[in-house]
């Protein structure tokens, strides 16, 4: 690459970001890889977005901890219906038999075991 070329790339750089593309190519996968981890957390009528810490499977069930932004502690309290995670498009209802964890160990951790919604009804 020229030094004309390389310097026209450099001043139309919008972000003042200078990487080689290879570098940039691995970042877009980290960011792909990492939204994926999103996940919604429904409880009662409230909507909190979430980061999935882990997740076990064993057998129907799946436990997963999830890292909250603010604290749910209040409303896990008054809450008296089943808690619902939504991560990419798959939707999980909390085992009602199961009981629900929660930790603020630098940052706010809640743990619940959940099945897989099969055959939703639209």
């Amino acid at each position: 690459m020229t030094i004309d070329k390389e310097l026209a790339r450099v001043l139309s750089n919008p972000e003042n970001v200078i990487m080689s593309n290879e570098l940039e190519d691995l970042i877009g996968e980290n960011d792909k890889n990492s939204q994926a981890e999103d996940a919604v957390l429904k409880i009662g009528e409230k909507t909190y977005l979430c980061s999935v810490v882990e997740a076990k499977i064993e057998g129907t069930q799946i436990t997963f901890t999830l890292s909250a932004k603010s604290s749910l502690f209040s409303e896990l309290l008054t809450n008296a219906e089943l808690l619902f995670v939504e991560i990419d498009k798959n939707r999980f209802v909390q085992d009602p038999d199961s009981s629900i964890t929660w930790k603020k160990d630098e940052g706010n951790f809640l743990t619940l075991t959940t099945r897989r919604i099969l055959n939703e009804a639209v």
